[in-house]
């Protein structure tokens, strides 16, 4: 992970339990853009492996700020494909 990214405040968009993940996976497609708002739960990104499609839902409320792993590009279970900056509700 991106240290500079973690002490900005960023969240880590990551698949959840990777654990259950061996092997390598593509990056399908991003159904959000950078700067684009969203809420917890909602979806953010597909990811395939051979025969199955995961959907990456939001781990919190916010915005995406960065992107990692393009589409069409490889990851593994733990890799990091792209930063939230949360929103901060007062």
């Amino acid at each position: 992970m991106n240290s500079s990214s973690e002490e900005s405040g960023l969240i880590p968009i990551q698949l959840p339990h990777p654990e259950r993940f061996p092997g390598t996976y593509t990056v399908a497609n991003w159904l959000v853009d950078v700067g684009e708002d969203f809420l917890v739960g909602e979806r953010l990104v597909e990811v395939i492996s051979p025969g199955v499609l995961f959907i990456v839902d939001a781990p919190v409320e916010g915005c995406l700020a960065r992107i990692d792993v393009p589409v069409d590009g490889s990851l593994t279970a733990t890799t990091t494909l792209g930063w939230i900056q949360p929103t901060i509700n007062e």
